[in-house]
């Protein structure tokens, strides 16, 4: 149910003594106080707890989108930074990562897994808050404790693999390791709603497994060279994520102390709340409620509407039609959407930055496979844009305007140049006539490009005012 929206804090919840979270060793067994960690746990949660959606479920959070799948995310960091503004985005990792960049007043961590933000988000920020460098929290993370001296103060300027390195050079500690889960288990389900504790204890446990073994399991060739499993059992690959930066420095919690530090104040001065929602009808009117007075400065999509178009592509989702409208129009709705940039991707594309009105009007890229080879072509999807009305433009500038890929595909170029070359004239074409000029002037129109987005590509047309409806 939708609540009155609430205001983040100003300052950080209450003061915060990092020394006293890891665990020391007494009488020969580990112990841990979580007490300090529970002003920033509690604030988290009284504000998170409220916007949990109806619609919103437990998910598998099996497969390769631990912590992110997406190795091109450092290249938004630059358009990003210091933004400021409020953050709204999906998934783990850039929950974190993107908003600390951005220098977000506040970031919204949406996701119709609720496991992400009543788990997730509340484990890693308390990793994060527990470990007063990177080098504690890979000790945290991976249940290897480090000596105080060392971990205290780790040689300036470490990298990622000098981290790795030292950690590696100590051995798993199992109540150790224990004791970290435990405790963080115990915080996060104690302020939980009742009917969520249970799957959400089960995802943070396997959550802190994922972290551990990636660590345990020094084995690099355990599966033949290039087969995809042999990526998971590596020693280090999903942490390894974590390091990656762009060429100025910026980056994931590891890229760096000003990144872990970053992402660590975000948590700890009240600045990320968790919604619990899909994107779509009932889930961006959470989002908007959680966001009271502020403006979003950044969204992040993740492969969010890659996965929307392939569905329609596919007809595998009835109704997929209306659920894009709502999605769009969700997206046009955001408090800020006028001035805030998008951040798209899929894993397997480049991670895209471009302003949120290009697709939240207008249309989105699709990509498809054609007989043996790849046919990244795209067409453009019919919704609501005031650049598609600009009649004093000529077409082809206006239909490039909706991309938000910095390369067109070739089939698509010649489509559009054909395009501008055919409806050149003050009166609309017949759809037939439009059709055929298409066909004869570029003839994969008709051998390449599906029946569906053949009907999208004219649909835009139509839009555009250049052809007239059936």
């Amino acid at each position: 149910m939708i609540t009155t929206p609430i205001r983040p804090p100003s300052k950080p919840p209450a003061p915060f003594c990092p020394n006293r979270l890891y665990p020391i060793r007494v009488a020969g067994q580990w112990q841990m106080d979580m007490g300090p960690l529970a002003p920033a746990l509690d604030g988290y949660f009284e504000r998170t707890n409220r916007f949990v959606h109806e619609t919103s479920y437990s998910a598998s959070i099996d497969g390769d989108t631990f912590l992110t799948n997406e190795e091109d995310y450092p290249a938004a960091l630059g358009a990003i930074a210091d933004r400021g503004g409020a953050y709204v985005g999906v998934g783990e990792l850039m929950s974190f990562t993107y908003p600390a960049w951005q220098g977000a007043h506040h970031a919204y961590a949406v996701d119709r897994n609720r496991d992400i933000p009543l788990g997730f988000v509340p484990m890693y920020g308390a990793l994060l808050a527990m470990a007063q460098n990177r080098l504690e929290f890979l000790s945290l993370v991976s249940g290897r404790p480090i000596p105080q001296d060392l971990r205290s103060s780790p040689p300036e300027g470490t990298d990622y693999e000098e981290l790795i390195a030292i950690a590696g050079l100590y051995e798993h500690d199992a109540e150790f390791f224990d004791i970290v889960t435990a405790g963080l288990t115990t915080a996060i389900a104690s302020r939980l709603p009742e009917g969520a504790r249970r799957s959400t204890d089960h995802a943070v446990r396997t959550w802190m497994k994922r972290f551990r073994n990636d660590l345990a399991f020094p084995k690099p060739k355990l599966m033949s060279e290039g087969d995809w499993l042999s990526y998971f059992w590596n020693s280090g690959a999903r942490l390894k994520l974590l390091g990656l930066a762009d060429g100025q420095g910026r980056g994931g919690t590891l890229a760096s102390e000003e990144a872990f530090q970053r992402e660590r104040e975000l948590f700890l001065e009240g600045r990320i709340t968790g919604v619990a929602a899909s994107l779509g009808r009932g889930g961006f009117e959470l989002v908007r409620a959680a966001m009271g007075e502020d403006e979003a400065s950044v969204v992040y999509l993740s492969n969010v509407e890659h996965m929307h178009h392939q569905n329609l592509i596919n007809g595998s989702e009835p109704g997929l039609e209306e659920k894009l409208l709502n999605f769009y129009a969700g997206l046009n709705d955001l408090p800020g959407a006028a001035e805030s940039l998008l951040i798209s991707a899929d894993g397997r594309r480049p991670t895209v930055v471009s302003d949120l009105m290009e697709s939240a009007d207008a249309v989105y890229p699709i990509g498809m496979r054609a007989g043996e080879g790849a046919l990244a072509f795209r067409a453009l999807y019919p919704l609501r844009s005031a650049v598609l009305k600009q009649l004093d433009r000529p077409l082809d500038e206006r239909i490039r305007a909706l991309f938000n890929y910095p390369d067109i595909d070739p089939l698509l170029q010649r489509l559009l140049t054909h395009a501008a070359s055919i409806f050149h004239g003050q009166r609309p074409l017949r759809y037939d006539e439009a059709m055929g000029g298409l066909i004869r002037e570029c003839p994969p129109f008709a051998t390449k490009m599906p029946p569906q987005l053949r009907t999208m590509f004219m649909s835009n047309l139509i839009l555009l005012g250049v052809v007239e409806e059936m």
